[in-house]
């Protein structure tokens, strides 16, 4: 039997393979989820009814980089 007990006889994984891993995986899903936040909130605080085409306005308002905007702190904040 061997002498590791992890079972798989593998290498150790680091605490900083594990702080790195989790790092990216923080960044990649705010910079996944932040656009799609953005539109829910335009979308929430729109004054007019209904939701027809409010998807794209949403997007050519301010451009595709407007999606993006203000996702500097959560970014630092996940990572």
């Amino acid at each position: 039997m061997s002498e590791n007990s992890d079972g798989g006889g593998g290498s150790q994984i680091s605490a900083l393979d594990d702080l790195l891993a989790g790092g990216i995986a923080g960044s990649a899903s705010v910079i996944v989820g932040h656009p799609f936040d953005t539109i829910k909130v335009r979308l929430q605080t729109s004054s007019t009814n209904g939701s027809s085409g409010k998807t794209s306005s949403s997007a050519t308002a301010g451009g595709f980089k407007s999606l993006f905007k203000g996702m500097s702190p959560p970014l630092a904040t996940a990572a």
